[in-house]
């Protein structure tokens, strides 16, 4: 004759370190999950008789007639500068006077 035998699992609690580092791994993973995803801007657009398009393009204008190609195209320029185009990234990245320049690739003039 077979007798039944009662058998119980018991769970052993986990040290206080584990929980921990789980809740970290679970918080930190939720955080990146939900995390926006940051990206640049590329803005395109005319501007007191400017054209530009690229992230920074033409960021600190001051001139006119000028037109930039690219990022961080004649990014720098004042009320002196006008009739430049440049084309590339960083091109003309720092012309604060010039007039009637063409720089084409990166980091052109």
């Amino acid at each position: 004759m077979y007798h039944a035998t009662l058998v119980t699992a018991t769970t052993l609690p986990l040290p206080k370190s584990v929980n921990r580092q789980r809740r970290f791994l679970l918080i930190a993973f939720i955080c990146f999950a939900f995390s926006a995803t940051v990206q640049a801007v590329c803005r395109e657009g005319c501007l007191n008789s400017d054209t530009f398009l690229g992230e920074d393009a033409l960021s600190l204008n001051g001139g006119i007639y000028n037109t930039a190609i690219g990022r961080g195209a004649l990014f720098s320029t004042n009320g002196f500068s006008q009739d430049n185009t440049a084309t590339g990234e960083a091109a003309l990245y720092r012309n604060t006077s010039g007039s009637s320049n063409t720089a084409t690739g990166s980091g052109a003039l």
